[in-house]
């Protein structure tokens, strides 16, 4: 659409722009408005839905733009709504009003139903992000009604993503590796992106010997901008009764720039020698061994790696890449005598999160005890001993035997992301059941969005 003046503003508008149009849109909840400069100036939009007037009006923040074509996204629009819009310069010169419609949300999107709310709980500002393990893979924001404000499809299953707040970033793992569709290696992405909240791709890789070569589970933006992710690393050991070479799928992580460049590598073949351990069936569990599922870092640089076979927690140094400590049945510290009454977890271990450093809150899928749980562990680095700050049990009818994760939301609040009843429940620490948001699909986790944490 060609904008011409018929005020003294929109006279000046038109002196530095030559047209202000939206593309035909992909996505239902974001509109893409493409503008042509006639010249460099700094600009904004203001839009609102057409129907309930000015009044509600957002606005972008400035952005400078030079001559030539240059484009700006609208996020967490309404489906099935008129919008109108309008282009303010810095100069104070104003394009005529634009409208458009957006359409509606995808028919295989993910659904979000609130099943129960504690009448006396008031819901924390916030969203929830989740995704879908099927193709097309949405990656989905809602808020605590269940109504999606943002999603984007990546074109295959997500395995995996993770927001970061810092950055405004999405980090995800999707897809399925090439050649190891079995369910053995079911686990395994086919693509490691970075994305931003407009979709735009900011980085992309596939697995291989030089990069990643068989990233699952776990991707996280580091604090200083760097990437953590999990991956299995294959290593031949001489196993069973023949003692014959047998390559043994491992677990370890890698460390990269924004350029994909390793910047260090950790594997767990350093503490576990498959040929000597005894309580793990290298020759059984070969192209699964220890089974990692979450890797994190603490402040002080050093990381956190969880293992579900195994049921442990590991401390890994992030100058020595050393072992300094392993919780855990087979591990080198001991359960104080109150915390020994809940003994280890043996059913699955999942989802680490770190609340300082030696303070590890983990997802306990509880395979043995019947139910889930959500354990802080606090480690004493000197002498090895842990005990558990708290133990917070999910009822057995919204636990998960697989998958799943816990955060802190505050000081009283869990978030339990159940994978396998397919559950968001928020419980305050004595157990108590706040809400329970249901979901169609597969999310592998679910992870709370404080509301200023969401980028405009």
């Amino acid at each position: 659409m060609a904008l011409q003046g018929c005020s003294q503003k929109e006279a000046n508008f038109a002196s530095s722009v030559s047209s202000v149009s939206v593309l035909a849109q992909e996505n239902a909840l974001r509109a893409d408005v493409e503008l042509v400069f006639r010249k460099s100036c700094a600009f904004r939009i203001e839009y609102w839905p057409t129907e309930k007037g000015r009044s509600l009006a957002k606005s972008t923040r400035m952005m400078s733009a030079a001559a030539g074509s240059t484009s700006c996204h609208l996020n967490f629009l309404e489906e099935r709504t008129q919008y109108t819009l309008q282009v303010i310069l810095d100069n104070g010169a104003e394009s005529k009003c634009l409208d458009f419609s957006t359409t509606s949300l995808p028919v295989d999107i993910p659904r979000y139903e609130v099943e129960y709310v504690d009448p006396d709980w008031v819901l924390p500002e916030g969203y929830l992000l989740q995704w879908d393990a099927a193709s097309p893979g949405y990656l989905t924001i809602c808020d605590l009604e269940g109504k999606i404000i943002w999603y984007q499809a990546f074109g295959e299953g997500i395995r995996t993503a993770y927001f970061d707040s810092k950055s405004g970033q999405f980090a995800v793992l999707c897809g399925f590796a090439d050649g190891e569709d079995s369910e053995d290696f079911y686990r395994l992405a086919s693509d490691v992106y970075v994305c931003d909240i407009n979709r735009d791709i900011l980085f992309h890789r596939k697995p291989s010997e030089s990069f990643v070569p068989y990233p699952h589970h776990e991707f996280s933006i580091l604090e200083n901008g760097d990437y953590l992710i999990l991956s299995n690393v294959v290593k031949p050991f001489p196993v069973g009764e023949s003692a014959s070479m047998t390559d043994i799928w491992g677990d370890g992580f890698y460390v990269c720039d924004k350029n994909g460049n390793i910047r260090l590598s950790w594997d767990c073949f350093s503490e576990l020698n498959p040929s000597e351990v005894d309580y793990v069936d290298a020759a059984k569990f070969a192209n699964d061994y220890v089974h990692a599922n979450s890797v994190v870092m603490d402040e002080n640089g050093d990381y956190y790696i969880t293992f579900n076979r195994i049921n442990e927690l590991w401390k890994i140094s992030g100058q020595s890449l050393k072992v300094l400590y392993r919780v855990g049945i087979h591990g080198n510290t001991t359960l104080d005598e109150e915390s020994s009454g809940y003994g280890w977890p043996n059913g699955g271990l999942h989802a680490a999160t770190v609340i300082s450093a030696d303070r590890i809150l983990c997802y306990d899928n509880g395979k043995n005890l019947g139910y889930s749980r959500a354990i802080l562990f606090n480690i004493n680095p000197e002498d090895l001993s842990v005990s558990y700050e708290f133990v917070v049990n999910l009822p057995k009818e919204y636990s998960s035997i697989n998958r799943s994760n816990v955060q802190m939301v505050s000081e009283d609040l869990l978030l339990f992301g159940s994978t396998v009843s397919a559950k968001a429940v928020f419980e305050n620490m004595e157990g108590k059941v706040l809400y329970l948001l249901s979901r169609s699909g597969i999310s592998y986790r679910t992870y709370w969005i404080p509301k200023e944490d969401l980028p405009d």
